[in-house]
């Protein structure tokens, strides 16, 4: 009888440790593995301040989709909040050259929007008239979206220029209500 006992935990056992020392299962990445959900999960990190972690998600998707322009953009956002500018600005005009929807060209004036706002004078002196002539494109491109308003409030703001902010801000409520 203990020798059964002994046969069955050694049995027993050996199952444990092969199967602990099989292959892993991993999660499907038909679903997660796509471009758009590694730019979206790209500007949540992005958000958050994990620049190298954005960073990542947008070049996965951009290696999965290297003509698709919100990669690019999410890139360029990122060397902006490193303070390299020009490559940001680099990244968001190759977006530029992909743009080809309302609604990626809409990303990228937003982009550089972002952008200019983020470097101001270091990228040029007429800053607010570069984010100016990107909120007039993104407006053209998509009429009824609210983050060109929201961005071009806060560059009014960062410029002092507080009436214009405000309108600016009061029409980002007026499109969502």
């Amino acid at each position: 009888m203990a020798f059964r006992i002994k046969c069955f935990a050694v049995a027993m056992m050996s199952a444990f440790l092969f199967s602990a020392c099989g292959p892993k299962l991993l999660t499907p990445k038909t679903r997660l593995d796509t471009p758009v959900q590694h730019v979206r999960n790209g500007m949540k990190l992005l958000k958050l301040d994990k620049f190298e972690s954005a960073f990542r998600e947008f070049s996965r998707a951009n290696e999965l989709d290297p003509k698709l322009s919100s990669p690019y953009v999410g890139m360029g956002l990122v060397y902006g909040h490193k303070g390299q500018f020009g490559k940001g600005l680099a990244s968001i005009r190759q977006a530029d050259e992909f743009a080809k929807e309302t609604e990626q060209k809409l990303i990228v004036q937003v982009g550089y929007m972002r952008l200019y706002i983020l470097g101001r004078a270091k990228l040029e002196k007429q800053w607010l008239r570069r984010i100016e002539d990107a909120f007039r494109k993104a407006k053209s491109a998509s009429g009824d979206n609210p983050e060109p308003y929201y961005y071009m409030g806060v560059a009014y703001k960062i410029s002092h220029d507080y009436d214009k902010a405000l309108e600016q801000f009061v029409r980002v409520f007026e499109i969502d209500n």
